[in-house]
């Protein structure tokens, strides 16, 4: 999908893509392994705590605020564009590590 984010391997400084940050989001934050010199790069503990918030804010604001709509595909349909956007931005938020 492109180079959207700014996390870089912290060995050759070559740049994730924000589709492989995404997979190891979506995979139970599984390391990232830099293209260029193998490097292997893990989530922080920081960046676990930010991505469970992203994923259940938009989660609690839509069940709490946004949910009474007389019409159920609106309601519907706001819930996944809340969604969407919390999941589409998680990438660019979250910093890896070299790991040991």
């Amino acid at each position: 999908m492109g180079d959207f984010s700014c996390i870089k391997c912290k060995n050759c400084n070559a740049q994730f893509s924000w589709g492989g940050i995404y997979l190891s989001l979506l995979f139970a934050y599984s390391p990232i392994e830099c293209k260029e010199c193998s490097t292997t790069h893990k989530i922080t503990f920081t960046s676990r705590f930010i991505t469970v918030f992203f994923t259940a804010l938009p989660i609690f604001i839509f069940i709490e605020f946004l949910s009474p709509f007389n019409n159920t595909a609106v309601t519907l349909f706001t819930g996944f564009i809340i969604c969407i956007i919390g999941f589409l931005v998680l990438p660019s938020l979250v910093t890896y590590r070299e790991s040991a």
